[in-house]
């Protein structure tokens, strides 16, 4: 990727996936509270997502903007917290697996 430059101001590229993994992150915690399956599938997505582009922001150093690598990172966060909160409330209804 090009720097550009805008007011000799030197732009970074975003990562590609930034707000794709933050709004299904987003959208994992709200699905998983009104509809399970939605929230489990938007959440997996969301964190394929963040993890290719953790690996991308690191392997080319330089080249991303840390805003988007942050925007990746919440999306990651979103997604795990979903994880969490589907693992409490849907396998402690079924007594399967207990996590006070």
């Amino acid at each position: 990727m090009v720097k550009q430059t805008h007011n000799n101001f030197e732009t970074k590229a975003s990562l590609p996936n930034a707000s794709a993994s933050l709004v299904l992150g987003i959208v994992s915690i709200c699905g998983s509270f009104i509809f399970g399956l939605i929230g489990l599938i938007c959440g997996i997505i969301g964190l394929v997502l963040a993890n290719k582009d953790k690996k991308l922001y690191f392997a080319e150093d330089g080249v991303y903007s840390t805003s988007s690598y942050s925007t990746s990172n919440a999306g990651r966060i979103c997604s795990i917290i979903f994880r969490v909160n589907y693992l409490k409330f849907y396998t402690y209804e079924n007594n399967s697996i207990i996590i006070p």
